[in-house]
């Protein structure tokens, strides 16, 4: 008899990642997305988070689960993170028990939209991985429906160089990159995502509650506090340390003022977040959930991942 239970911080932590290995992997070649346990309870058990993932389990052994998160900022949104069986009891109807509990949990929790990935608000993967097929394939059977695609992508620090035309295409704009500490303009930082785009305030605000305005790239009109745009540059981050060169830093949060674009500022905030990156002793660059593969492909990106993007409207479910 398969048994659904709520997941325990204090005792399912070994055992979740021992399965999550087991069931994300390919024949006798093991594990396909492997995670150390720093990086995967940082980020999918994050303790400041509200946790309602769901396990399966058959008398004692665990064989499923369902990775469940709400967002603490956006109650109304959450996100089946991951779901996945053990390969031994597959076909045999637990996922979609995990998975119908899962909604079952985040409806209850007073959630209307969930998005498969995601994760409520740290990043982990934006959609379900294509280079998991059987995944999409199962999640496609249950009713989701295929949005787009998005992509990771990464570029190697070890021989990165500028191009010459970045810093050209700036002449004349009357341009100042400055980190928000060092300009003091952290509450205008905030002050200027929360206008130019409201939904990823929260990242700065949280970045600057934690003492990282170091991390928050601005470009400003020359001797003055107007902001043109900035973005967030996380460095020594443990993502995906299983599989890429260490230490990996993550440039993101992207963004031009909508009456300052095509100007090459966003060029020049990915730019200067790179370089910065490479002089922080980061071996890899890590862009994740993006579209714009040929535009970060202008300084060397290329795609690491790709990714099925899905959401679904729990009320539209229930009827």
């Amino acid at each position: 008899m398969v048994h659904i239970r709520d997941y325990d911080p204090t005792v399912d932590g070994p055992g979740l990642l021992e399965l999550w290995h087991r069931a994300l992997s390919s024949g006798n070649t093991g594990p396909i997305w492997p995670l150390s346990s720093t990086w995967f309870n940082a980020i999918s058990l994050d303790p400041r988070e509200r946790q309602d993932h769901l396990l399966a389990e058959v008398d004692g052994q665990l064989i499923g689960f369902g990775l469940v998160q709400v967002n603490r900022n956006t109650p109304h949104h959450g996100s089946l993170l991951a779901l996945a069986v053990h390969p031994n009891y597959r076909r045999l109807g637990v996922g979609r028990r995990l998975h119908d509990a899962a909604l079952d949990r985040l409806r209850a929790c007073g959630v209307q939209q969930v998005q498969l990935g995601a994760g409520a608000v740290n990043y982990f993967w934006p959609g379900v991985p294509v280079d998991l097929p059987s995944a999409w394939a199962f999640f496609q059977a249950l009713g989701w429906t295929k949005a787009e695609h998005s992509f990771d992508l990464t570029r190697s620090l070890d021989d990165y160089q500028t191009p010459a035309w970045v810093w050209e295409r700036l002449r004349g704009l009357g341009l100042d990159l400055v980190y928000a500490d060092k300009a003091g303009l952290e509450k205008e930082a905030i002050d200027f995502v929360s206008v130019e785009y409201p939904g990823w305030a929260i990242y700065f605000v949280q970045a600057i509650g934690e003492g990282r305005a170091r991390d928050v790239l601005l470009a400003r009109r020359s001797g003055s506090a107007e902001i043109l745009g900035v973005c967030l540059v996380e460095s020594q981050d443990q993502r995906w340390d299983q599989r890429l060169p260490q230490p990996v830093g993550a440039p993101g949060c992207f963004l031009t003022a909508e009456a300052a674009r095509n100007r090459g500022i966003g060029m020049a905030l990915a730019t200067l977040a790179t370089e910065t990156l490479q002089a922080r002793g980061c071996r890899t660059s890590f862009i994740g959930w993006t579209w714009l593969v040929d535009w970060y492909g202008k300084l060397g990106y290329k795609i690491w991942q790709e990714y099925i993007m899905s959401w679904m409207d729990l009320n539209e479910k229930e009827r």
